[in-house]
């Protein structure tokens, strides 16, 4: 119930962020005018819902609907997922707005997808998470593997085989 719960949450800020650009920003990924939006749009959204809107917030509910409605992982599916809904563009999410926010920072975007699916395949915590990023999973299996091998990593994250019996 609790996962059910921040995954709501996931969807809610994107939606923000698609409203604060498609509708507020005319599509526009900055506008000038763009803090002043979110400054009203801040006091609007905590006056009515509740605490959670600040500006800051709402920059990252922009950010996160800039990179992730372009950005599929491809076909990865994951089984314990299979009755989330979808954005518009057929983009589920799998982890917690605090994941996400970490992902987000991630320019590489193989990286970002590898540490996205090994999250939600292997359901780490946050904390989980920033450390196998700090240890540079990524890097090191990059290191390990040829690049079309990473390329895989990142649309389908690590394949363990079982071991053979004779």
């Amino acid at each position: 119930m609790q996962k059910l719960l921040y995954l709501s949450m996931v969807y809610a800020y994107y939606e923000i962020g698609k409203n604060i650009i498609e509708e507020e920003q005319k599509g526009n990924e900055r506008a000038d005018y763009g803090k002043y939006i979110l400054k009203g749009l801040s006091e609007y959204l905590t006056e009515n819902h509740g605490k959670g809107f600040s500006v800051e917030n709402l920059k990252l509910m922009r950010r996160f609907y800039n990179v992730y409605s372009k950005d599929m992982i491809g076909e990865t599916e994951f089984t314990q997922f299979k009755n989330l809904p979808a954005t518009d563009n057929g983009r589920k999410f799998f982890l917690s707005w605090s994941h996400y926010i970490k992902l987000m920072r991630i320019e590489n975007v193989d990286e970002r997808h590898l540490y996205e699916i090994e999250a939600a395949r292997n359901d780490w915590s946050l904390t989980e998470f920033k450390r196998q990023f700090d240890t540079s999973l990524y890097e090191r299996l990059a290191l390990s593997r040829d690049k079309e091998g990473v390329k895989k990593l990142s649309t389908e994250g690590q394949v363990i085989e079982e071991p053979q019996i004779w």
